[in-house]
Parts: C-alpha cells; sequence; structure tokens
C-alpha cells in the first residue's frame, strides 16, 4: 500500500510540474508577444519621425 502511495504522490508531482511548466511556457509567449508588439509600436513611432523629419529637411531646402 505504501508503494500505491508514493506512486501517486510522484504522479502528482509530476503532473503539478507539467502544469507549472505550461504555465510558465504561457506566460512567456504572452510576455513575447506584448513585447514584440511593444517593439513593433516604438520601430512605427520612430519610422513616422524619420519622415517627418525627411518631409521638413525637404521644406527648407526648397525654400532656400
Amino acid at each position: 500500500d505504501d508503494n500505491d502511495s508514493s506512486s501517486r504522490d510522484s504522479e502528482a508531482s509530476t503532473n503539478s510540474l507539467k502544469d507549472k511548466r505550461k504555465v510558465a511556457v504561457a506566460r512567456q509567449k504572452n510576455s513575447s508577444s506584448r513585447l514584440e508588439k511593444t517593439l513593433e509600436s516604438v520601430i512605427d513611432k520612430f519610422m513616422g519621425a524619420q519622415r517627418e523629419m525627411e518631409e521638413r529637411y525637404i521644406e527648407l531646402e526648397e525654400k532656400e
């Protein structure tokens, strides 16, 4: 009977580890996608600012 309970405990802890791993993987993916979105947003803003600067530079050159 002792063997039964210890194998059940072992199985439970294995399942618990699997669950924890699933949660960790899900968190990692969530965090990665948030980071990706943030990065895309930063790049978009940067590209927009760069375009604005180029347009202003062209306007200034045309005025001269």
